[in-house]
């Protein structure tokens, strides 16, 4: 198989997987290489394949940002093994311009202090009153447990009033028996006019679809 056969093969893959959010990461771009090999193409090759086609149509590369980072934090920490705030801030906001969108600041920091970590680049400059990497990190922290217990508070709301408000039982007893052929179905009218549970698939459960729409603030 040739390249630009591989290439055509790569744009299906990734629209299967990445259609939506134009993001490869890691697990998927591992399935998408697996097809490769068993096609016959080698690795190099199918890496290289899948890194072009991934540009040319405006797809991020999770792999490619790391090792831009990795090549960013490794020449950072050449000249004396350490990296200062300014040389770190750098790397996030090249980072960031490659990420288009894809990640907060916070999870590319994350991503950053990993990377540092993964290659032993974790000595850091600091000035005489202050370790700028120990608080970003603690507050990276701090706001990925502050977002696990939001959504956990979120879907608790939910399904207590799931359990406790008539109209949103009422409404998953209608979303039950609507047809999702009819248009005029409840089904159809609730999932239309609401963008959360529109993103669900029409073979999603009453209470996933009703937990949707609650959380999308259509039915406050």
């Amino acid at each position: 198989m040739s390249v630009e056969e591989v290439k055509k093969r790569f744009v299906n893959e990734i629209k299967l997987r990445a259609y939506d959010d134009k993001y490869v990461d890691r697990n998927e771009e591992r399935e998408i290489l697996q097809v490769a090999i068993q096609l016959g193409v080698s690795i190099d090759s199918a890496r290289t394949a899948l890194a072009q086609v991934c540009d040319e149509a405006g797809y991020v590369l999770e792999s490619g940002v790391l090792k831009a980072i990795r090549d960013n934090v490794e020449a950072a920490a050449g000249d004396d093994g350490k990296i200062d705030q300014k040389e770190f801030e750098m790397i996030l906001a090249q980072a960031k311009k490659a990420m288009q969108g894809k990640k907060n600041d916070n999870q590319i920091k994350k991503m950053i202090v990993q990377v540092m970590e993964d290659t032993g680049n974790t000595k850091v400059k600091t000035g005489w009153f202050s370790d700028w990497y120990s608080t970003m990190k603690s507050r990276s922290s701090s706001r990925s447990v502050a977002s696990r217990e939001y959504s956990h508070l979120i879907e608790s709301n939910c399904r207590r009033s799931f359990d406790t408000i008539p109209s949103i039982r009422r409404r998953t007893r209608r979303i039950s028996m609507g047809s999702t052929s009819n248009p005029s179905s409840p089904f159809v009218r609730i999932v239309a006019s609401c963008p959360r549970a529109a993103a669900a698939s029409v073979n999603a459960s009453p209470w996933s679809i009703s937990m949707r729409c609650f959380t999308s603030h259509s039915y406050r």
